[in-house]
C-alpha cells in the first residue's frame, strides 16, 4: 500500500501560489488515525493527508454552502462552511483512496501481468531483441492494468468518498454542539448529537454527492497511475530471465535467441496444442515480429492522464445554488448526472478558470464517449452482416438505428446548457468557441481523422460514420474544415492500398463538404505534375471518374484536373508522346464519359424544368378554380408523409437502383468484344455436360477445374466478376426470348427455366468446390467470399435490368431472377459435407443480398422478394443458426417489408396488388408466430414502431407471439391471480434498440429518475418527443420512452421489494406516464397505444404495464376523456379477429370486473345502442357467463 500511495503521490506536484487553507502536511508517515483530543484538534486532523499535495487538486465549489443557507434555523447553515468543506473533502478522498487502492492495484496488476506474460512470451519467442520485447510488454501491461483498475475502482471509490465525507461533516457538526432549536440531544459530559430533519438530510446528501462526483476522476487517476507503475515493475521482474537470456545470447554468442519452450510442455516434453494449431499469421516465425505486427503493441500506448489543479475561488461564477449546480462553476464534473463537463484536452485535463465565466462549456468528454460507442455499434453491425459487411453504407441504415442516433446527438451534447440558457436549443452551434475550446475540438478531430487511415477499405460504413462525426464537429468549429485540407496532404500514400484508401476518404470528405473541391483540384493537379508523376496521374484519373459518376463533383468544379487529363489524352504537355499508352487510353475514355454525362444531365435538366413549369401552371390554374368554387379540403398524406422514414432516406433508396445500374454499366464497358459470346459457349457446354453426366460429380468437377484454369473463374477477381455478370444476363435473356417466341407462335404461355436451372447448378458447384489452398477454415472463408461475389453480381445485374426497363418504359419480368435466386437458395442449403460447416454463413450472405434488393429499391421485385425471404430453405435455416446469429438479419428483412408496406397501409383504400401483398405478409407473420415466436417477441418494439396505427390486427399478431416454454393461464377462470403466477417475476427478452430514439434526452430522463432533477424535465419532455421541424409526436420515440420508463420503474420496485399495484403511484416513472396523459387527444392516443403494446405474454412487463393502464384509468377522476381513450385503445384491439394478446385480455377483464373502476357507470359505455352492444359482446367473450350476468344485473360494476 505504501508503494501504491507513493506512486499516486508522485503525480501531484505542489503548485505555486496555492491557498494556505488548502495546504497539507507532506509527511506521509503521519496517519490520519492518530489520536486527537478535543474539538480544537479536529481541523488540524482533517488537514492531514497521507498523499502529498492532495488538497491542492481537490475541487470544492464554494457555492455549495448555499444549499444549507436555504434551510432556516438549521445547524448546517451555521456550521457547514467553505472552510470546513476544504478541510474535509481532501481527507475524505485520501481515506477513500487508501481504503481501496491496495486490493484494486493488486488484483489489476496480477491479472494484467499473467495475461501479458503469456501473450508476449508466445509472440516474441523468435525475437532476439530484448528491448522490443521489454517495450511491448510494458505497453501492454500498463494499458491492461490501468484500464482494469480504472473500471474496478470507480464505483467503490465513489461510495467510499461519500461515506467518509458524510462522517467527517457530521462529526464536525456534532463537535460544535449543533443548534438547540434543531432538537439536539445532550447529556452531562457527552458530545451533543445533532438530529437532522429531512430537508437538512437531503441538502447534506446532495452536497456529499456533488463533492464526491467532482473529485471521483482525481481519485481514479491516482489509482490508475499506481496500478500502471506497479504493473511495469512487476512485468520487468517477471520477464527478467527471458530478457537476460536474449541479451547474453546476442552479446556472447553473436546470434539471436529462440525460445523453443513454448512448443513443448514444461514437463514431459510433449508438444502443446498451441501455438502449433494457431493460424499461420499468428504463429511465431524466425526473425521476430514484423513492423505491422508490432503495431498491435504500439496501439496499447495510452496518454497518461494528469490531474489539474482547480482554479481559485475568485474565478468561479458567483450566484445562487441554481447557477452553481447548473454548471457555472469550474468543476470538471456535472453534478446533475456525474458526467464530465469540461472538454479540455483529450487526455482528461479540465478547462481552467477562463471557461468558468461562460454560459456554456464544451463537453468533449461526451463526444468522446459517443465516438467510442459509435465505433462499437459499427463493429457490431459489420460483424452481424458477415461477408456482406463491405456493401453496407450509412445511407442504408434507418434513422432510428443507434448509429444514426449517435451521430445526430453530437450537436445536442457538445454544450451543456446552464440555468435558463436551456431555452436556446441552437446555442451550441451559434456561440463562438474560445481559443482553448477550438484547440480541443481540433485536437480531438485530428485523432478521428487519423483513425480514417487505419480503417480497412472494405469497411465503408465505418469510414462514412467517422466522416459524419467530423461533419457534425465542423458545424461546431468551422476552423476544422479549413485545417482538414492541410491534414489530407500528410496522409500516407506510399503503397497502392494506402492510395486507394486515401482516394476513398477524399471523395467522402468532398461529398460531406469538409474539403473544398477547389483546393483538392489544385493539390492533385500539382502532384500529377502534368503527367510526370504517373502514380499521382493514375490517382487523379480515378478520382475524377469516381467523383463524376457518383455525382460528388462535376467537371466544372475540377478545371485543373480536367486540364491534366486533356494534356494526357492529346499527348501535349512536357512529356508529349512519351506518356504511357495505358494512361492515354484511360484519359481519352474518361473525357468521353464526361462528355456523355454532361450531355445527358443537360437534357434531363431541361426536360425537368419544362415539366416543372407545366405542372406549376396546371397546379396554379387548378388551385385558383378550386378556391373560387368551394372551400379547400384537407389533402391526404403523400407517400413521403405516410412513411416513418425521412424523405431524404426514401429518395436515397429510390435512387439506389440508378446508382447500381450506372456502376454496372461502368464495369460492362470494359468487357472484350467477344466476351458475351464466349460465356454463351461455356454455358452451352456446361448444359451438355450436365445432361450427359447427370449426378456424376467427378465429371462436373473436372469441367469446373478447366473453367478455373482457362478463364480464371474463382482466381481472378475481374474475370470472375465478368463471367458471373454475363452468365446471369445470358440465361435470363434466353428465358425472356423463349417466352417472346412462344407468345408470337401462340403457344401455351410459360417460361423455360432450363438454362437458369443449369446456371444455378454451375454456380453451386463453383462455390462447393472452391479451394485455393490452406486450412479448412480458410477454405470455408474462400467459399463464403465466392458466394458473396456471386450474389453481389446477380443482385447488381437484377437491379440494372430493372432500371433499364424503367428508363425505356418497358415491362419487366421478375420471374427469371426469382427462379435463379430460388435455385441457389435451395441448392446451397441442401445437406453437403463441404458446405455444412458454413451453413450459417451461407444464409447470412443470402440475407444481406435480399436486403440490397428490398422492395423500396426494386418495387417490381416485391412479390418474388417476399417469397424468397419466407422460403423454408432460407427463413428456417437463418433463424435456427447457432447463438441466434441470424436473428438480426431476419429482423432487418422484416423491417424492409414493413417500411415498404407502411405508406400503402395508411391509405383508406388499398389496390388489389397491395391487398395480395398484405395477405402474404400476414401469412409470413403467422408462420413466425407459430414456429419462431421467441424471435418475433424479442423484436416487438421495432416492429410496432413501423406498423401504422390503423393496422390493429397486424400489431395484435406480433404482440401475441409467446416464447416457447411459457404457459398461458386462463384469465377467465375463478382462481386466476396474476400476481401469483411464477412467470410474472421474469423479464422478457428484448433485442430492439430501446434507448436509440431517446439518446437526445436520456441523461435528463435518468437524472429525473434519480433525484427529480432537472425540475422542469416533465415540461420540456414533450418537445423532445416531437418530430424534428414538426409539431406532431414521433411515435417511435413515444414507444421507446414508455418501454424504457417501465423498465426503470419495474427495476425500482423490484429493488425495493414492493408490490406493483400498491407502490405504483409513488414513483417518478408514474409522473412521466401521467404527464403523457396531459397531451392532446392524438398524443394521448399514441401514448396509450405504446402502453398497450407491452400487454403481451405473462411476464413482469405485462404485469407492470397492466397496472399502469388500470392506475391511469382509476386516478384520472375529473377527466372522462382519458378513461374513454383507454377504453378505446383496449376495445379496438379486442374487436378484431383473433389472436388477441394475453395481457390485453387480462387488463380488460380486470377493468370490467373490478368494482373499484366502476366501468359500467361511465356514460361513454351507454352513449349509443350500438356502442352498448359492442361492449356487451366483448365482455361476454372475455368473461364467464355467471360473472357477466352479475355485471349486467348490477350495472355498476359490482361483480356478484
Amino acid at each position: 500500500q505504501g508503494l501504491a500511495l507513493q506512486a499516486a503521490g508522485s503525480m501531484l506536484s505542489s503548485p505555486e501560489n496555492k491557498s494556505s487553507a488548502a495546504s497539507t502536511g507532506g509527511d506521509s508517515a503521519k496517519s490520519d488515525g492518530a489520536q486527537t483530543s478535543g474539538a480544537d484538534n479536529e481541523p488540524q486532523q482533517q488537514q492531514q493527508t497521507v498523499i502529498p499535495n492532495l488538497a491542492a487538486y481537490v475541487n470544492v465549489n464554494p457555492n455549495l454552502t448555499q444549499l444549507f443557507h436555504q434551510i432556516q434555523g438549521g445547524p448546517l447553515a451555521s456550521n457547514v462552511t467553505s472552510e470546513l468543506l476544504k478541510r474535509s473533502v481532501p481527507i475524505a478522498v485520501d481515506r477513500a483512496i487508501r481504503e481501496i487502492i491496495q486490493p484494486v492495484v493488486e488484483r489489476s496488476v496480477s491479472i494484467a501481468c499473467i495475461t501479458t506474460k503469456a501473450i508476449v512470451t508466445k509472440d516474441f519467442a523468435m525475437e532476439g531483441d530484448e528491448m522490443k520485447m521489454r517495450k511491448a510488454s510494458q505497453l501492454m501491461v500498463a494499458n491492461l492494468a490501468g484500464s482494469l483498475a480504472l473500471v474496478t475502482c470507480r464505483e467503490p471509490l465513489h461510495t467510499s468518498i461519500s461515506q467518509h465525507l458524510r462522517q467527517l461533516l457530521l462529526s464536525a457538526i456534532n463537535s460544535s454542539g449543533g443548534n438547540a432549536s434543531s432538537g439536539a440531544s445532550t447529556s452531562s459530559g457527552a458530545t451533543p448529537v445533532v438530529q437532522l430533519q429531512d430537508p437538512e438530510k437531503s441538502a447534506l446528501d446532495q452536497c456529499v454527492a456533488i463533492c464526491s462526483t467532482e473529485n471521483l476522476e482525481l481519485g481514479c487517476m491516482l489509482i490508475e497511475k499506481a496500478a500502471t507503475e506497479k504493473a511495469v515493475r512487476d512485468m520487468d521482474e517477471a520477464l527478467g530471465p527471458a530478457l537476460s537470456i536474449r541479451k547474453n545470447s546476442r552479446e556472447q554468442k553473436g546470434q539471436p535467441y529462440y525460445d523453443m519452450s513454448i512448443f513443448h510442455n514444461e514437463t514431459g516434453g510433449q508438444p502443446q496444442r498451441y501455438p502449433k494449431e494457431l493460424p499461420d499469421p499468428l504463429r511465431p516465425k524466425p526473425g521476430g515480429l514484423r513492423p505491422e505486427q508490432l503495431l498491435v503493441y504500439d496501439a496499447f500506448q495510452r496518454i497518461p492522464r494528469q490531474p489539474t489543479a482547480p482554479p481559485p475561488a475568485s474565478a468561479q461564477q458567483p450566484g445562487g445554488v441554481e447557477g452553481s449546480l447548473g454548471g457555472g462553476g469550474s468543476s470538471g464534473m456535472d453534478p446533475l448526472d456525474g458526467q464530465p463537463r469540461s472538454g479540455g484536452d483529450t487526455n482528461g485535463s479540465a478547462i481552467g478558470g477562463s471557461a468558468a465565466g461562460q454560459q456554456q462549456q464544451l463537453n468533449l468528454n461526451a463526444i468522446n464517449a459517443i465516438a467510442l460507442k459509435l465505433d462499437g455499434s459499427v463493429t457490431t453491425l459489420l460483424n452481424t452482416a458477415g461477408p456482406r459487411a463491405q456493401e453496407i453504407s450509412l445511407a442504408m441504415i434507418p434513422p432510428e438505428h443507434e448509429i444514426k442516433q449517435l451521430i445526430s446527438a453530437v450537436p445536442r451534447v457538445v454544450a451543456s446548457p446552464i440555468s435558463n440558457a436551456a431555452d436556446d436549443a441552437s446555442s451550441s452551434s451559434s456561440r463562438q468557441l474560445s481559443a482553448s475550446e477550438t484547440d480541443s475540438v481540433l485536437s480531438f478531430s485530428q485523432g478521428i481523422f487519423k483513425r480514417l487511415y487505419e480503417v480497412n477499405l472494405s469497411e465503408r460504413l465505418r469510414l462514412e460514420a467517422l466522416i459524419s462525426l467530423l461533419g457534425m464537429l465542423n458545424g461546431i468549429c468551422p476552423q476544422l474544415g479549413r485545417d482538414m485540407g492541410t491534414w489530407a496532404t500528410y496522409a500516407p500514400t506510399k503503397t497502392d492500398a494506402q492510395r486507394k484508401l486515401h482516394r476513398a476518404v477524399l471523395l467522402l470528405l468532398v461529398r460531406s463538404d469538409l474539403i473544398r473541391i477547389a483546393d483538392l483540384d489544385a493539390y492533385l493537379a500539382k502532384n500529377a505534375d502534368d503527367g510526370r508523376d504517373q502514380v499521382w496521374l493514375e490517382f487523379l484519373i480515378l478520382f475524377v471518374r469516381t467523383a463524376v459518376l457518383e455525382n460528388i463533383a462535376g467537371p466544372a468544379k475540377m478545371p485543373k484536373m480536367i486540364s491534366v487529363v486533356r494534356l494526357i489524352a492529346e499527348e501535349r504537355g512536357p512529356i508529349g508522346r512519351e506518356i504511357n499508352p495505358a494512361f492515354k487510353k484511360a484519359a481519352t475514355r474518361l473525357l468521353e464519359e464526361l462528355r456523355s454525362t454532361m450531355e445527358s444531365s443537360s437534357g434531363d435538366s431541361s426536360r425537368g424544368r419544362g415539366s416543372e413549369d407545366g405542372s406549376q401552371q396546371q397546379q396554379g390554374s387548378q388551385s385558383a378554380t378550386h378556391a373560387n368554387n368551394q372551400p379547400q379540403q384537407p389533402q391526404p398524406p403523400t407517400y413521403e408523409e405516410s412513411s416513418s422514414m425521412s424523405p431524404a432516406s426514401l429518395k436515397h433508396l429510390a435512387d439506389a437502383s440508378i446508382v447500381i445500374a450506372e456502376s454496372s454499366r461502368g464495369f460492362a464497358s470494359a468487357d472484350p468484344p467477344n466476351a458475351k459470346q464466349l460465356v454463351t459457349e461455356i454455358l452451352v457446354s456446361w448444359l451438355r455436360v450436365q445432361n450427359d453426366a447427370a449426378a456424376n460429380d467427378k465429371i462436373m468437377a473436372q469441367f469446373l477445374q478447366r473453367l478455373q484454369a482457362q478463364f480464371g473463374v474463382g482466381s481472378n477477381d475481374d474475370q470472375t466478376e465478368r463471367f458471373l455478370r454475363l452468365t446471369a444476363e445470358v440465361v435470363v435473356e434466353s428465358c425472356i426470348v423463349a417466352k417472346q417466341q412462344q407468345d408470337a407462335a401462340g403457344a401455351k404461355p410459360g417460361l423455360n427455366y432450363q438454362a437458369i436451372d443449369g446456371c444455378a447448378k454451375l454456380l453451386t458447384y463453383l462455390v462447393r468446390y472452391m479451394n485455393a489452398g490452406g486450412s479448412a477454415e480458410q477454405v470455408s472463408q474462400q467459399r463464403l467470399a465466392l458466394l458473396n461475389k456471386v450474389l453481389g453480381v446477380i443482385t447488381r445485374s437484377l437491379v440494372t435490368s430493372y432500371e433499364k426497363a424503367q428508363q425505356n418504359n418497358a415491362p419487366w419480368d421478375q420471374r427469371p431472377w426469382f427462379r435463379l435466386l430460388l435455385d441457389l437458395v435451395c441448392e446451397l442449403n441442401l445437406p453437403n459435407p463441404a458446405l455444412d460447416p458454413i451453413k450459417g454463413g451461407i444464409v447470412s450472405v443470402f440475407g444481406s443480398a435480399f436486403h440490397v434488393v428490398q422492395p423500396l429499391v426494386v418495387p417490381g421485385f416485391s412479390f418474388a422478394w417476399l417469397e424468397l425471404i419466407s422460403h423454408r430453405m432460407f427463413l428456417s435455416n437463418l433463424l435456427l443458426t447457432k447463438e441466434q446469429k441470424g436473428w438480426g438479419i431476419m429482423h432487418q428483412l422484416l423491417i424492409d417489408l414493413f417500411l415498404f408496406l407502411e405508406p400503402h397501409l395508411c391509405k383508406v383504400e388499398l389496390t388489389e396488388a397491395i391487398k395480395k401483398y398484405y395477405d402474404g405478409a400476414l401469412r409470413v407473420l403467422l408462420m413466425l408466430v407459430h414456429d419462431f415466436p421467441t424471435f418475433l417477441a424479442a423484436y416487438h418494439l421495432s416492429f410496432c414502431n413501423i406498423i401504422p396505427e390503423n393496422c390493429v390486427q397486424l400489431r395484435n399478431l406480433i404482440l401475441s407471439a409467446i416464447p416457447k416454454g411459457i404457459p398461458l393461464h386462463d384469465p377467465i377462470s375463478r382462481n386466476f391471480k396474476i400476481d401469483q403466477l411464477p412467470e410474472i417475476s421474469q423479464s422478457p427478452l428484448i433485442l430492439s434498440n430501446v434507448v436509440g430514439p431517446l439518446v437526445s434526452f436520456k441523461n435528463d430522463l435518468d437524472g429525473y429518475f434519480r433525484n427529480q432533477r432537472p425540475a422542469d424535465f416533465l415540461t420540456d419532455m414533450v418537445t423532445h418527443l416531437r418530430k424534428e421541424g414538426k409539431n406532431e409526436l414521433d411515435s417511435p420515440k413515444v414507444n421507446s420512452l414508455v418501454l424504457y420508463v417501465g423498465m426503470q420503474g419495474l427495476a425500482r420496485l423490484q429493488q425495493n421489494d414492493g408490490q406493483i399495484a400498491s407502490s405504483l403511484g409513488r414513483s417518478p416513472e408514474m409522473e412521466v406516464f401521467q404527464k403523457l396523459m396531459d397531451l392532446d387527444d392524438h398524443g394521448r392516443y399514441v401514448s396509450l397505444n405504446a402502453i398497450a403494446n407491452q400487454l403481451r405474454y405473462p411476464s413482469s412487463h405485462t404485469h407492470y404495464f397492466s397496472c399502469v393502464m388500470l392506475y391511469l384509468f382509476n386516478e384520472t377522476k375529473s377527466d372522462e376523456g382519458v378513461k374513454e381513450q383507454i377504453t378505446r385503445v383496449l376495445l379496438e384491439r379486442l374487436i378484431t379477429q383473433r389472436p388477441h394478446p394475453w395481457g390485453l385480455l387480462i387488463t380488460f377483464i380486470e377493468l370490467i370486473k373490478n368494482a373499484k373502476y366502476q366501468f359500467w357507470s361511465h356514460p361513454f359505455t351507454r352513449c349509443a345502442t350500438e356502442i352498448e352492444k359492442v361492449f356487451e359482446n366483448v365482455a361476454r367473450s372475455c368473461m364467464l357467463p355467471t360473472a357477466m350476468r352479475g355485471v349486467a344485473a348490477t350495472g355498476d360494476g359490482d361483480v356478484s
